[in-house]
């Protein structure tokens, strides 16, 4: 059975911790970050104190407005919460779209290490980052997890997807609140770019573990709650289909519509990303089937876009 198969059905030996399995059968289809979970390590830092010191958070800063020139602070902000969004979100969403799982991810109880990368191109890469959850208590609606001494249990997929937002709302609301001050982005644009950090990881976990479908339906029950800081109606998913000189479908793929902006085009480059909530959406279905005519090895304008709403 394969790593992504195991994970996707929830197969384990007996005597494994659902969540260690989660995180370990994980790690062969993401090497990236480390994680494990635990009780504490002198070696890793609760994030509730990392959102708290000033002066880590203004490294981390100065950090991405270094490796983009001319961006500002609000967008050194933006990019500070997409990057940690989406490792965040990397940590917790293969687990729950394979396993049913949502472990404890309260900013007391995750915490990151960081330890200076080597080699020849070690002063140009950024350091490595590894996580640890200080407890290995979880949330489930599966019944074969459901009796482990771990396990909170649910009735319900319904519920579980609220423990999920309940868990990123709270993990990162420190973290919003904290840059807002610093930097003045607003909250509700940082609440964006975590849910477009979080919505392309359960695209990409469903398309690794081969249930989309499901991981798509979950990924809107999660972020589109009415009451939700997570929710804006920007944010969707879409499909795009390149086809041949007679109509038929060659390939279809399915992408996510971004509902924040990381604000790339404020620095020198004036770049925006190809599915910025700023761009048009024809222009993006353009660029986006140009790429994918490209790597079929077809001439990138040979047909128009092609757009399916999902």
């Amino acid at each position: 059975m394969s790593a992504g198969q195991e994970l996707k059905t929830g197969t384990a030996a007996a005597d494994d911790h659902p969540l260690l399995t989660a995180l370990r059968v994980r790690a062969e289809l993401w090497p990236f970050p480390g994680t494990d979970a635990g009780g504490e390590d002198p070696a890793f830092t609760p994030v509730i104190a990392l959102f708290g010191d000033d002066a880590f958070l203004e490294r981390m800063l100065a950090r991405q407005q270094a490796s983009t020139h001319g961006l500002d602070r609000k967008g050194a902000a933006a990019f500070l919460v997409t990057e940690y969004g989406s490792l965040f979100a990397l940590t917790v969403v293969p687990s729950f779209v394979g396993f049913g799982l949502v472990p404890d991810a309260a900013p007391a109880r995750y915490a990151l290490s960081f330890a200076a990368p080597s080699g020849a191109e070690a002063g140009a890469r950024r350091p490595d980052v590894a996580v640890r959850f200080l407890s290995r208590r979880f949330t489930t609606s599966d019944p074969r997890h459901a009796s482990h001494p771990d396990a909170r249990r649910l009735v319900d997929r319904e519920g579980l997807c609220a423990a999920l937002r309940e868990e990123i709302e709270l993990h990162f609301a420190p973290l919003v609140e904290r840059l807002h001050g610093l930097t003045h982005l607003s909250r509700a644009g940082a609440w964006r770019l975590v849910g477009d950090a979080v919505a392309a990881r359960f695209l990409e976990a469903g398309e690794r573990l081969g249930c989309s479908g499901d991981a798509i339906s979950a990924a809107l029950a999660v972020l589109k709650d009415r009451g939700s800081p997570l929710n804006n109606r920007q944010m969707h998913f879409f499909d795009i289909a390149v086809r041949d000189g007679e109509g038929a479908i060659l390939t279809k793929k399915t992408f996510r519509q971004r509902g924040g902006c990381c604000r790339l085009y404020t620095a020198d480059e004036r770049a925006m990303c190809v599915t910025c909530v700023l761009r048009d959406p024809a222009e993006r279905d353009a660029i986006i089937v140009s790429a994918m005519r490209r790597k079929l090895g077809l001439a990138a304008d040979a047909a128009p876009p092609g757009h399916l709403p999902s």
